[in-house]
């Protein structure tokens, strides 16, 4: 065994020294971890691609109750898929990494100069939120890219940039499953989830 270790030394560097750079990173990275607890509050955002009309979209937390509109601009342009689908937000809790995704119908299709409010429905009626950038644990919800490749594509430069939001606090990040193919809003967030009728 050592004569093979001397006469295939560099074949064998070579080999071990990636596998305890990516062990490295990974130690690491789980040790930032230990030194800040996980995130506990549910989160809500809006969901869907850019091209489906979500754009549109404005809301505001008053009062700890949400409000939703629609406003599009006079000379908006109108994807035909926008015209009638619902609008989709994800509600998002850490504490059991479930994704929930929930619909708001339109009042009517989209079009150019619509504005209207939007009826909430008793899913969103129940719960009650806070629009601070920080959750009540000390977590920003921020949209990050990352490369496809897991660690070893981070490392190495393998695999397509993916875009997706974390929940991230003292540069740890925990990731928010996708609810939808794209993610396209810088802005997608709208409120932590402080109180919520259904939850058990």
């Amino acid at each position: 065994m050592v004569g093979f270790l001397r006469k295939h030394l560099f074949i064998v560097l070579g080999v071990a020294l990636p596998l305890l750079l990516i062990l490295f990173v990974f130690v690491a990275q789980q040790a930032a971890r230990w030194g800040v607890p996980a995130p506990i509050t549910p989160v809500l955002y809006l969901t869907d691609p850019h091209y489906s009309g979500s754009q549109f979209v404005r809301w505001t937390v008053r009062e700890q109750h949400l409000k939703l509109s629609v406003v599009v601009p006079e000379n908006a342009y109108l994807p035909p898929a926008a015209v009638d689908r619902p609008v989709r937000l994800a509600l998002f809790d850490p504490r059991t990494d479930t994704l929930e995704t929930i619909e708001v119908t339109l009042p009517e299709p989209l079009k150019p100069g619509l504005r209207a409010d939007l009826a909430l429905p008793p899913r969103l009626q129940a719960i009650r939120l806070s629009d601070a950038a920080e959750s009540p644990d000390g977590y920003r919800f921020e949209q990050r890219s990352r490369r496809s490749g897991g660690l070893v594509g981070a490392l190495f430069g393998l695999g397509g940039r993916r875009a997706g939001y974390q929940l991230v606090r003292d540069g740890v990040g925990y990731e928010v499953p996708p609810a939808s193919g794209y993610v396209y809003h810088n802005n997608a967030f709208i409120g932590w989830v402080i109180h919520d009728e259904q939850s058990n």
